[in-house]
């Protein structure tokens, strides 16, 4: 479902510039049958459970909005001296220069550049007190990332990882599993982690493989994904689902959205069991005094 949802949304969304609205009702009926299957599996785990005694949560991870165009980081990062690395003619495979790369994204490209630091990485070359200057300098470079066909500035946040608890990455637990620089694209791009090779055919027939020169490719309808999530959580775009059901849970409707870590504590609360060790949430407290109320 998901698979097919990247593919079609931009059919569906009227702000895309894949939406047609004859076609609309066509895309429509794809979707609608993915969320029926998936629909009729739930039925069959209900249809198994005692729905007065067990604890119902259905939860999206995540919102959805059109994608219009892919921009490819890894290239870009080449481009401005960051990473420096060489495409294998016959397979395409990517080796990296760790001696030259001053950093380099984690897969698949969403959220998180990790700076090869000397000392920490196997192969690091950004001394110690050089840190926080590529701090900088990776995050001037993400902010000057433009669009050539709309001039519009591609990434809508790029902040180092200290302060990194503006957008809820918090100091503990597996913080340095997070990367040195956070980022996130606006809505409508997906930074592609990959590193293509292109065909160029000649006049006389022949033909060779270079690497992808090209920073951004078009979303196609039908053949690239066209919808995407983004990973800012003020987008209303990104806003999800959550639904509980169960003995014990209030019939509320929530004024304000919860936040997705907020739903593990919740969940110990309402089945009594003790809060994950590494939950970074807290339990919705507006649920749980409704609740306690009864």
């Amino acid at each position: 479902m998901h698979h097919i949802r990247r593919l079609g949304y931009g059919a569906i969304d009227p702000k895309s510039s894949h939406y047609k609205e004859e076609d609309e009702e066509y895309w429509m009926s794809y979707l609608r049958k993915s969320y029926q299957q998936v629909d009729k599996a739930i039925g069959r785990i209900l249809g198994k459970i005692d729905l007065e005694e067990t604890l119902i949560v259905v939860v999206s991870d995540h919102g959805f909005s059109a994608l219009e165009s892919s921009p490819y980081l890894k290239l870009y990062l080449q481009k401005k001296g960051l990473i420096s690395y060489d495409i294998d003619a016959n397979s395409g495979t990517m080796t990296v220069d760790w001696s030259k790369t001053k950093c380099f994204p984690l897969e698949p490209c969403h959220a998180h550049i990790f700076i090869n630091l000397k000392g920490r990485d196997p192969q690091g070359i950004v001394e110690p007190q050089d840190y926080e200057k590529v701090q900088q300098e990776i995050i001037d470079i993400l902010y000057d990332w433009k669009d050539p066909s709309t001039g519009e500035r591609v990434v809508d946040l790029a902040l180092p990882k200290q302060i990194a608890g503006q957008v809820g990455v918090m100091n503990g637990p597996g913080i340095d599993r997070v990367g040195d620089v956070l980022f996130a694209v606006k809505p409508r791009y997906m930074d592609s982690p990959f590193v293509y090779q292109a065909s160029v055919k000649y006049f006389d027939g022949t033909e060779r493989l270079i690497p992808n020169p090209e920073e951004f490719e078009p979303a196609e309808l039908g053949k690239n994904f066209t919808g995407v999530h983004v990973a800012l959580p003020w987008e209303p775009e990104m806003h999800a689902t959550l639904i509980m059901s169960g003995p014990g849970v209030p019939k509320i409707e929530r004024k304000h959205p919860a936040n997705i870590i907020d739903i593990a504590p919740t969940v110990a609360r309402f089945i009594d069991i003790p809060c994950p060790a590494d939950a970074e949430g807290n339990s919705l407290e507006d649920v749980m005094q409704v609740m306690e109320k009864k």
